[in-house]
């Protein structure tokens, strides 16, 4: 649960800093496992962490003050700069499970490309430790810890209710209005823009939701969930077969790999094609039900959005 139960009488800039300052101990938290390297997840608490508080600042713009407004570009830098760890993290986690896709290769054929990942991933987590260790990173956070002195400047500030419930309903808005416009023959990125857009609308939901009864947001989340998931495969399978080409043709170019590696390389890359345009034919059939007049009107009942 992010917001008490009692918060919708809450003023916007009081319930955001709340929110930012609960995921600001997230991030505390999580440094000593990143940098020892314990728990890859510490990684990704992290990192959601760093979303959920971007995407609030976003939606609620209007309504902050510069304070909080101008931890925005930090948050950022931050994403990116954490960003090509995570990534790794997720290819070697998720190493066997893609091999497996080609069952008739040798294990040893990946190997070469498995080595490649874990000295990217070490170098990679050499500089997530400089990031934190850095002091753009060590002001941002005293800037954070600031937020709670500013808690009781809230004249203009709104009822987080409303604000929230108009910040989701143009969340929603926005996810309709960049799926209707995805056609088969849209580029790959229109659907991860869409999947991005859709974990905004996420957390924001998941920010909000004890403003809400419980009952009521189930179905909108899990209609969301279940397109959510499929634009993940998706995204998934586009990563790693831009990561398995980039390699083989990296391979390719050598004289130490093995031919086999090439060849097998080149044969999960097809497969993860595949697996990519499947994902993708299934896209229709799950953003229909989150675009239909049924999820239209619960969206305008729980929140306001235009039916």
């Amino acid at each position: 649960m992010d917001l008490p139960e009692f918060a919708a009488d809450l003023p916007t800039v009081q319930a955001a800093a709340l929110l930012l300052e609960r995921q600001l101990a997230v991030l505390i938290t999580n440094e000593a496992g990143i940098a020892a390297d314990s728990d890859i997840e510490c990684l990704h608490r992290f990192r959601v962490a760093v979303r959920r508080a971007r995407t609030l600042i976003q939606a609620l713009k209007q309504h902050l003050p510069p304070a909080i407004l101008g931890l925005g570009e930090d948050l950022k830098w931050l994403s990116a700069a954490t960003g090509p760890l995570r990534d790794l993290d997720v290819h070697l986690t998720g190493f066997e499970a893609m091999i497996s896709l080609v069952p008739d290769e040798p294990t040893s054929a990946f190997a070469p490309m498995r080595a490649v990942l874990e000295k990217r991933r070490l170098a990679a987590h050499h500089k997530a430790l400089a990031v934190l260790r850095s002091t753009r990173y060590q002001a941002l956070k005293r800037r954070w810890r600031r937020i709670d002195n500013i808690r009781q400047r809230t004249a203009d500030s709104p009822l987080i209710g409303l604000a929230a419930d108009a910040a989701i309903a143009r969340a929603y808005a926005q996810a309709l209005k960049k799926g209707g416009r995805i056609t088969k023959k849209s580029p790959a990125e229109a659907l991860h823009a869409l999947r991005k857009d859709g974990k905004k609308l996420r957390y924001l939901m998941e920010f909000f939701a004890p403003l809400k009864q419980e009952e009521a947001i189930e179905g909108a989340i899990r209609t969301l969930k279940e397109l959510q998931d499929c634009l993940g495969k998706h995204q998934d399978f586009a990563v790693e077969h831009a990561v398995v080409r980039k390699i083989r043709l990296q391979f390719q170019k050598d004289t130490v790999t093995p031919k086999a590696t090439v060849a097998a390389l080149a044969h999960l890359e097809a497969v993860l094609a595949q697996g990519q345009a499947d994902a993708r034919a299934h896209f229709a059939g799950l953003f229909a039900p989150f675009a239909a007049a049924k999820t239209r009107r619960l969206f305008h009942e729980l929140y306001g959005a235009t039916p």
